[in-house]
């Protein structure tokens, strides 16, 4: 399941999420291995297509090995699209700043 979450840090800002909860990254399994990589591949395409192939920086958020029960935190992928560059207020203020609501992008997305 791909999101555009609220409070996005850029422009179409993606995580993608496995259908079968999993609080660890390298407990899931064979089949919904796939299926995560069918999502990948999808939104990969559609950010590939709408923003003309950008960079992007991508990074797995997953519970921490060995420390006790993380039960209720659910593995996820982040994509983060390198959408513009950071300019006087994002620099003086370190405040981001999102020229396309999470809401907007995801529907243009859904549209691809």
């Amino acid at each position: 399941m791909a999101i555009a979450p609220f409070a996005s840090h850029v422009s179409f800002e993606m995580r993608i999420f496995p259908l079968r909860h999993t609080a660890r990254f390298e407990e899931v399994r064979a089949d919904d291995r796939l299926l995560f990589a069918d999502a990948l591949v999808s939104t990969l395409r559609k950010l590939k297509r709408v923003l003309r192939n950008p960079p992007y920086n991508f990074f797995i958020h997953t519970a921490p090995l060995g420390q006790g029960n993380f039960d209720y935190y659910h593995w996820h992928l982040e994509i983060l699209p390198k959408t513009s560059h950071l300019a006087g207020v994002e620099l003086g203020t370190g405040v981001e700043v999102v020229s396309m609501p999470p809401e907007a992008a995801a529907a243009y997305l859904r549209k691809v």
